[in-house]
């Protein structure tokens, strides 16, 4: 389930700054792994220091979806378009 986050972040990475700055702040899209339908959220926020969190989430729902397992990854974009992965705080809002 790693991968379905990984790959299309990666993806994302590749693009210009000008780019990701235009992304929507949520999107929203399905996917479908291993025979079962889950929600794909791609979220761009701006942070205060003029750096912007680029994150995917994706959640797999459990047990007739009564529970759900929720993966999610993301990087930031500095202001001279550096690009690491996001810390574990930044990503809590999305577990």
């Amino acid at each position: 389930m790693d991968s379905l986050v990984t790959e299309p972040l990666e993806k994302l990475k590749l693009l210009p700054r000008s780019e990701l700055l235009g992304l929507p702040r949520i999107s929203q899209s399905e996917v479908v792994a291993e025979g079962q339908k889950m929600a794909m959220t791609t979220y761009h926020d701006q942070l205060g220091d003029g750096r912007h969190l680029i994150a995917i989430q994706i959640i797999v729902p459990k047990w007739l979806g009564l529970f759900s397992t929720v993966f999610a990854k993301g990087f930031v974009v500095a202001p001279d378009d550096s690009r690491v992965d996001a810390e574990e705080a930044l990503l809590w809002q999305f577990l």
